[in-house]
This record gives C-alpha cells, structure tokens and sequence, in this order.
C-alpha cells in the first residue's frame, strides 16, 4: 500500500516506491543484525538447515548437505525453527 509521501512524490515527477526511508533503512539493518545474530547462535547444522531451506533447496538437498536420511529432514528443519525463534524472541 502506498503512503502518501510516496504518493505525492510520484505525482509530482518522483517515484520513491523502490527506494527506503532512512528510518526504514535503518530499522531493516536492525533487523538483518538481529537475525544473523541469532543463527550465530544455533549449530551449523540448523543454520544450514534453515539457510538452505530459504534459498529453496529441496529436502533431499537438505538432507544430502548435512548428511542424514530425507525422511528425518521434515523434523530436523522443524526443531531448527523452533530453536531459532527461540533464540531470536530472548
């Protein structure tokens, strides 16, 4: 939805739908900080886990990455999410 900062600005020859607030750039980089922190702080295992996982590798990569069978991949990715929301939330 587009604010009407954003509004105005395209109206009167500038679109700034692309481009960030300083408050919002700062708040994202806050974000980004907070959360690679936190796989900081989970094993290399869940951290592969989860990071391949979001880049949209299938289970029987996840599983041929940190080297278990696929069928325990649904529960390992599971127990990686819970970990890092966890970590995360403290």
């Amino acid at each position: 939805m587009e604010n009407n900062r954003a509004r105005l600005l395209r109206v009167h020859g500038q679109d700034v739908s692309s481009e960030e607030m300083p408050a919002e750039q700062l708040e994202r980089a806050g974000r980004v900080a907070m959360v690679r922190r936190a796989l900081l702080q989970l094993s290399d295992r869940d951290r592969t886990l989860l990071l391949l996982r979001e880049e949209g590798f299938a289970y029987m990569e996840l599983a041929e990455a940190i080297g278990v069978d696929p069928s325990s991949v649904g529960t390992l990715l599971a127990r990686a999410r819970r970990r890092f929301a966890a970590v995360l939330g403290a």
